[in-house]
């Protein structure tokens, strides 16, 4: 089982930074894969999984519009053996 630790302030805001950077770049993608769990679906069309090690994916559900912008609807954890 993986046992929690509390994460350090620079730890922390490294891990929003890798994961804003990724939203940021998801403009670039040449595929963008649609939602399929219902869970997903409320909160947007499209998803990205980014997992950030092997306990833990994130799902960065978004929409587009009709110019190809990006918007973040929601960003949820799925971490593992919790």
């Amino acid at each position: 089982m993986w046992t929690k630790h509390p994460l350090a302030p620079e730890h922390a805001m490294r891990y929003v930074d890798d994961i804003e950077e990724i939203c940021n770049a998801l403009d670039s993608k040449s595929y963008h894969q649609r939602t399929s769990y219902n869970t997903h679906k409320k909160y947007g069309d499209y998803v990205h999984l980014y997992k950030r090690n092997r306990n833990t994916r994130w799902y960065i559900i978004y929409n587009k519009d009709i110019f190809d912008n990006i918007f973040i609807e929601r960003i949820i954890t799925d971490a593992l053996n919790i």
